[in-house]
C-alpha cells in the first residue's frame, strides 16, 4: 500500500481496543493492520478511505509523522 501525503486529510496516533494481530476491517477505522499492542496511526484520506496501522513504537512513529506531515 502506498499513500501519497497530499491525499491525507488527517493522521493521528490513537489508542484502540483490538486484541491480537493481523489485518481486519473495522467500520470505525477502515482497514486495520494490527500488531501486538493497542497503539497505531489512524489515517483518513481525502476520498474518505480510512486506515489504521498498529505500532509498538509510538514515540518513533510519531516523530516520523511530524516530519512528514508537520501540519497534522
Amino acid at each position: 500500500m502506498i499513500i501519497n501525503t497530499k491525499d491525507i486529510e488527517k493522521a493521528e496516533m490513537i489508542t484502540y481496543g483490538f486484541v491480537g494481530y493481523g489485518i481486519r476491517l473495522s467500520l470505525k477505522h477502515g482497514t486495520v493492520y494490527n500488531v501486538k499492542g493497542n497503539t497505531g496511526l489512524a489515517i483518513i484520506l481525502k476520498n474518505g478511505s480510512k486506515y489504521l496501522i498498529g505500532t509498538q513504537k509510538k514515540k518513533e512513529l510519531s516523530g516520523v509523522i511530524k516530519k512528514i506531515l508537520p501540519d497534522m
